[in-house]
């Protein structure tokens, strides 16, 4: 039986391992330094939807808080906390060790297999939202999905596939898809919304278009192909967010299982006193542009707004229409 290890006991670590372990896989689950203790006295690991049900109820898996090897190591930490986790893992590695970086962005592949040449490294999208409500108590806002980018897919696909998982195949285009729907993270976290207040809300609504569009320019521009998770273009998914009232929230409740209590991890980022993500997201619209000569005024102006709420916590959010001013006068 291989040996899955995963890295980082958040929202994403907690639903994989959960959903591993219910599939029968061997997992072993590694903490920050330092954390044991929140996790003592923690006898189940749980995963429910969004109305509270169970999905995944299993004997906790063994907690560590210090790096070891594994047939796959899947890092499910945030993009702050790569490097030191990286760093961790440095000699612990066996020749075969499968590593699955698990963290939102583009380019995550490419540093880790420059860290560790010679291993294979597989990157996993992470097409669901979740949120953790206690140590290793996680509650999905959206069905479990996720995508590997690789050529086959790996023997725990099926097994995860046998726990409720959608598992599918992922590429390059769907990892910038995915961080093009991701844009809608920052629209949310200045604003203290949710995602079903943004689909409903038209001044978050046209927020989200105006930085969609500036990436669409870039990614035009650069010549990166991209696949949104939608069922259809993007210029027509972009006219039925301005004008097709309640259908892209209808769309996203039926396809992904949308539930009206989610929101973006960087809320709760923001709301933890953490440094958030939106340098790995609307950064890296930012940074193309800059080498591809497209201006991208709305998301440099989001970026600076979500330091600012990093800098005072206590900081009010902005409205939906002051968030619009400031990203149409930008």
């Amino acid at each position: 039986m291989a040996e899955h290890r995963i890295v980082g006991a958040g929202a994403v670590g907690t639903v994989l391992a959960g959903f591993l372990t219910a599939a029968g896989e061997s997992v072993r689950l590694q903490v920050r330094p330092g954390r044991l203790a929140d996790y003592a006295d923690v006898e189940r690991l749980t995963v429910t939807d969004s109305a509270g049900q169970g999905v995944v109820d299993v004997p906790a898996p063994p907690i560590e808080d210090r790096a070891g090897g594994a047939d796959y190591v899947y890092l499910a930490v945030k993009h702050g906390g790569l490097d030191a986790a990286l760093d961790a893992l440095d000699g612990h590695l066996g020749e075969n060790t499968v590593l699955l970086p698990c963290l939102n962005g583009v380019g995550v592949g490419d540093r880790v297999a420059a860290r560790f040449p010679g291993h294979t490294v597989m990157p996993v999208t992470i097409m669901f939202n979740a949120r953790i409500e206690a140590p290793l108590a996680a509650r999905l806002t959206t069905r479990p999905e996720i995508l590997f980018r690789a050529a086959e897919l790996p023997p725990q696909a099926e097994s995860l596939r046998r726990a409720g998982m959608t598992v599918g195949r992922g590429d390059d285009a769907t990892e910038w898809g995915k961080l093009l729907i991701n844009l809608n993270n920052a629209v949310c976290a200045a604003t203290a919304t949710g995602f079903a207040d943004l689909f409903g809300d038209r001044h978050l609504v046209r927020a989200f278009v105006t930085v969609l569009d500036e990436a669409i320019a870039v990614l035009d521009a650069a010549g990166i192909r991209y696949d949104l998770p939608v069922p259809v273009p993007y210029r027509v998914y972009r006219w039925l967010l301005l004008h097709g009232r309640g259908l892209p929230l209808w769309v996203a409740r039926r396809k992904n299982g949308l539930s009206d209590e989610a929101y973006p991890s960087m809320l709760a980022d923001l709301r933890a006193g953490r440094a958030t993500e939106i340098d790995a997201l609307n950064g890296a619209i930012v940074d193309l542009g800059r080498t591809h000569g497209v201006a991208t005024p709305a998301n440099a102006e989001l970026i600076r707004l979500i330091h600012d709420r990093e800098k005072d916590g206590a900081a009010d959010p902005l409205t939906p229409q002051q968030l619009l001013r400031r990203l149409e006068n930008a």
